[in-house]
């Protein structure tokens, strides 16, 4: 039986130190799960064959799971080839020996180990829809099925309900729900239908896997709709523009973890990209720093994700 999660111990390991697996080439999902559960911990950096997973200051705080998250996730798509998998994680005391936090009037020393609770590699497959240029194209081995074409010209006109039509329309369920997963993933404005969508797109999935469990694409369709729904739930919540220090943080935390998670190559980067900045907004503004600090971290993100979203 798996212990509470406030049981789990983790690997205190050095700064730099490296974890290899020996796994076929191809390409995976990998997720780091990084904390302590009896002390605080600082991540400085993660990677995995050279893809970012995680960098800059990420802190665990056990002492206070009501406030701070004790242990944080950390994922992406990474290409591995004959040489397998190495996962590079640096941090701990050794990275920084004193980093000074201040909050409004308090200054407090960040300190503790470098521990790692787990490593996961999942093998990865696209969906057999691609957004380029910002149209959808079909990428799949077998033929377009009926009803693509109008789902995908719908789209291209940014007529998303239209694109939602024709999707529901469509027989294939993993090209169904590749379709409605690039409209849910379009950064703009999300409410109560977009959560909606996002229940029916896994779903939708869940049925398909029950008679195909081999299906690698819609495997990891499912799991990146899965890592979205906790990312999208908080922004939702009824008091989501009314967050107190305590729990409010803490969610803001962990719904800014699960939206990073999403890869660029996975339909819901944009509008993931779009909450995570939404989430460092009230971030700044529980933690105390200016609102025009916040403000331009978010214009600025908004920028680049355009940049990167109408691109292709």
């Amino acid at each position: 039986m798996a212990r509470l999660w406030h049981q789990r111990d983790g690997l205190n390991i050095k700064n730099g130190s490296v974890f290899r697996a020996d796994l076929p080439p191809g390409r995976y999902a990998v997720t780091v799960n990084v904390g302590h559960m009896t002390k605080p911990t600082y991540v400085h950096s993660v990677e995995a064959n050279g893809v970012i997973l995680g960098h800059g200051n990420i802190y665990t705080r056990s002492n206070r799971p009501v406030v701070w998250p004790p242990e944080r996730l950390m994922h992406g798509i990474v290409p591995v080839g004959n040489d397998g998998l190495k996962v590079t994680v640096r941090g701990g005391d050794e990275e920084t020996p004193e980093r000074i936090v201040k909050w409004k009037k308090y200054v407090f020393t960040v300190e503790g180990p470098l521990s790692v609770l787990a490593i996961e590699a999942m093998p990865w497959a696209p969906a057999p829809v691609s957004r380029i240029g910002g149209k959808l194209q079909w990428t799949g081995s077998a033929p377009a099925p009926d009803g693509f074409t109008e789902a995908a010209k719908a789209y291209a006109s940014e007529d998303f309900d239209e694109a939602i039509k024709a999707a529901r329309k469509i027989e294939n369920p993993l090209a169904q729900s590749s379709v409605l997963a690039w409209v849910l993933g379009f950064p703009n404005t999300t409410n109560d239908d977009s959560f909606n969508l996002c229940k029916e797109i896994l779903a939708i999935l869940q049925k398909h896997l029950a008679e195909k469990p081999d299906d690698l694409a819609a495997f990891s369709l499912h799991d990146a709709t899965r890592r979205f729904s906790h990312g999208l739930c908080a922004n939702l919540e009824k008091k989501a523009t009314a967050y107190v220090f305590g729990y409010g943080v803490r969610r803001m935390y962990e719904s800014h973890d699960y939206c990073v998670q999403i890869a660029a190559e996975e339909p819901y980067f944009g509008k993931a990209q779009l909450l995570a900045g939404i989430y460092m907004y009230w971030q700044y503004r529980q933690t105390g720093r200016s609102i025009q600090h916040a403000c331009s971290s978010g214009i600025a993100m908004v920028r680049l994700l355009d940049g990167q979203t109408r691109s292709g």
